[in-house]
């Protein structure tokens, strides 16, 4: 379990992984596995709040995907990209949490 738990981290704290939705699913999957085993979960309290550091490390983080152009858009400019899905990364981590907590 240690082992799993070094590769999340170590996926967490990668400065040149820029893809959020990677740190994400690497803490889901481990977050899933500590759900069915609480136990352990109350016994390493370093593990967990090493965790709880990743996880508001993730919400944390601002995708690289913005720039500045969104702040000054041309004359008459209209939002209709309606097919791309936003992620709020701060409320997954806080779900994350909940489930934890």
């Amino acid at each position: 379990m240690a082992t799993v738990f070094a590769f999340v981290q170590h996926i967490c704290w990668m400065t040149d992984l820029d893809d959020l939705g990677v740190k994400y699913l690497a803490l889901e999957f481990y977050t899933t596995i500590l759900q069915s085993s609480s136990a352990q979960l109350l016994t390493d309290m370093d593990t967990f709040t090493k965790l709880v550091d990743c996880i508001f490390k993730m919400m944390l983080e601002v995708d690289v995907e913005i720039d500045d152009s969104w702040s000054n858009p041309a004359e008459g400019f209209e939002d209709k990209d309606d097919d791309e899905v936003e992620i709020d990364y701060a409320k997954l981590g806080n779900k994350m949490l909940t489930r934890l907590l």
